[in-house]
């Protein structure tokens, strides 16, 4: 858990290139899915003026550690049961590959709107379905398990955060594909992510020499081997409530809330 991964430090670089093009000023900030202390850093770089918090499920010895290293409040905390934090606390949330490791996707989001205060963003990576499709692939060669976790869809994601109650929230896919020479390189960069990629109706079995050659053979198939990532990209505002209640139970509704009821989404090309 000390480094991060090729992976992960891609994608971070990514999210933070996306945030250098929103234009705010936010006196504080939430970074969710730390990259052990990467995120929160370069967080703290761009925003000195800030105060910045750090949630993650790291184990707590090393968000201690992080506390330490970086002067930024690093805390471990089981964020799938909920956000440890005040409603209308922050006014930037940054989520860097946390969304996918979750059970109860749909309250996160929920917990991400009630802490954000009025006009606060969130801006969030995750992997999205396409992610290690070849490894899915070549094990389904092998056996009737399934080995890689499901991974939500982009439009899903809108549908998830427009009941949470955002009004409008933009989202985007960039499909990553490495080349490979090795198998044993595939697997390395995977392990590095620290991430639980692995189905949980997979084999509880140890895999065996024999089961490990006939899956790394598949892999093998096609060379050089290619490997796919889809992440995807979340940017959602938190904004004032368009309804108003008058007498009677009535309500007065404005011409911008009718219009949004879609979220906006943009394909990017293969990187």
């Amino acid at each position: 858990f000390n480094t991060i991964g090729f992976i992960e430090t891609e994608v971070l670089e990514r999210l933070m290139d996306k945030l250098s093009f929103i234009k705010i000023t936010p006196k504080k900030i939430l970074c969710l899915g730390s990259s052990v202390g990467q995120l929160s850093k370069q967080i703290k770089n761009k925003y000195p003026n800030a105060q910045i918090f750090a949630c993650d499920l790291l184990p707590n010895q090393i968000t201690i550690g992080l506390t330490r290293s970086t002067n930024i409040e690093h805390i471990s905390h089981d964020i799938d049961s909920g956000l440890p934090y005040q409603d209308n606390t922050f006014d930037l949330i940054i989520s860097n590959l946390t969304l996918h490791k979750l059970e109860h996707t749909e309250h996160f989001i929920r917990e991400i709107r009630r802490i954000l205060s009025n006009q606060g963003m969130c801006l969030l990576s995750m992997f999205g379905v396409e992610t290690l499709k070849e490894i899915a692939i070549a094990w389904q060669a092998i056996d009737t398990y399934n080995h890689i976790q499901s991974f939500y869809d982009m439009h899903d994601i809108g549908d998830l955060a427009l009941q949470a109650g955002f009004e409008q929230p933009v989202l985007d896919v960039e499909i990553i594909k490495l080349t490979y020479n090795t198998t044993d390189k595939v697997i390395q960069d995977i392990k590095a992510l620290h991430d639980p990629l692995a189905h949980t109706a997979m084999r509880q079995t140890l895999t065996g020499k024999k089961r490990w050659y006939k899956f790394t053979g598949q892999l093998k198939i096609n060379s050089p081997i290619k490997i796919t990532y889809e992440i995807i990209y979340g940017h959602m505002i938190k904004q004032d409530t368009n309804t108003a209640k008058l007498k009677n139970n009535a309500a007065k509704i404005t011409l911008e809330s009718l219009k949004a009821v879609s979220y906006t989404h943009l394909r990017a090309h293969e990187t």
